[in-house]
């Protein structure tokens, strides 16, 4: 007879060497043999189930970060190819230019900052602005002490209206607040400020120049200011409305390289 403890168990349940080879199991069911490692054979399968899904899980991470990495790498590429295409814009339109006097001037070379400011930002719009007007100002005068004076107007035009219309974006980009037709009031305040600056501070560049090598006369400068104020704010907002229309045309072809801008 075999002796029986409280557990309920014989007193030969605790030992390994049972008849045919059978190693004795405890209530869960699982071996209490241990395998070299000192783990339950039982317990072998699911830790091996855990490492492969942990090395799936890193591998799909890997993945997803892949792809982010490079949705994002050909977003800054098609991003500088649209800069490079926009500054080129600027060159082109500035030859467009009509000249009244030495300081009136009815521009056209805006229209590529407000594209640059409107699509991507007003980084880029102030980089667009800069750079197409020392071309401009390079092709046209040469390099002179105050050509570095009259980059400040246009860069600060894309600047400015890129700037306001993230004010008004809650949350979106500069795009979608420009095309936004229940929010007129936020492109419409974004062009009036930004004309007004690219005025004052081109007036601002007209004194110094006068003032430096004498080309005209303060008086000439001043006194056309209004005048150049009220041209600034009608060209502003016809060119406005020839880029939200281009816009939507490059959004609807799905060339437009703002995610955002694409994906609403």
């Amino acid at each position: 007879m075999q002796k029986w403890n409280r557990t309920g168990r014989t007193d030969q349940s605790d030992r390994t060497d049972q008849p045919g080879g059978m190693a004795p199991w405890d209530r869960t069911g699982q071996s209490d043999r241990m395998n070299p490692l000192g783990d339950p054979l039982g317990s072998q399968a699911p830790s091996e189930s855990a490492g492969q899904q942990l090395k799936k899980s890193t591998a799909s991470g890997n993945k997803r970060q892949s792809a982010l990495h490079s949705s994002g790498r050909s977003f800054a590429v098609r991003r500088m190819v649209f800069d490079a295409m926009l500054v080129a814009l600027f060159v082109v339109l500035s030859f467009l230019n009509v000249r009244i006097g030495n300081v009136f001037k009815i521009g056209f070379s805006s229209f590529a900052t407000i594209m640059a400011a409107i699509l991507l930002g007003p980084v880029d719009g102030f980089l667009v602005g800069c750079i197409g007007e020392f071309l401009e100002q390079l092709l046209t005068y040469g390099l002179t002490p105050t050509t570095v004076l009259y980059l400040i107007g246009p860069g600060a035009r894309g600047l400015v209206l890129g700037l306001v219309l993230l004010l008004f974006a809650h949350g979106t980009s500069a795009y979608i607040t420009a095309l936004d037709r229940k929010r007129p009031y936020a492109l419409g305040t974004a062009l009036i400020l930004s004309s007004f600056a690219q005025t004052m501070l081109n007036t601002l560049a007209n004194y110094v120049d006068s003032k430096l090598f004498g080309w005209y006369s303060p008086e000439i400068v001043f006194g056309s200011l209004a005048a150049r104020t009220i041209v600034g704010f009608a060209q502003t907002f016809v060119f406005a409305g020839l880029a939200v229309t281009v816009l939507h045309a490059l959004r609807n072809s799905r060339f437009i390289p703002y995610p955002a801008a694409v994906n609403r």
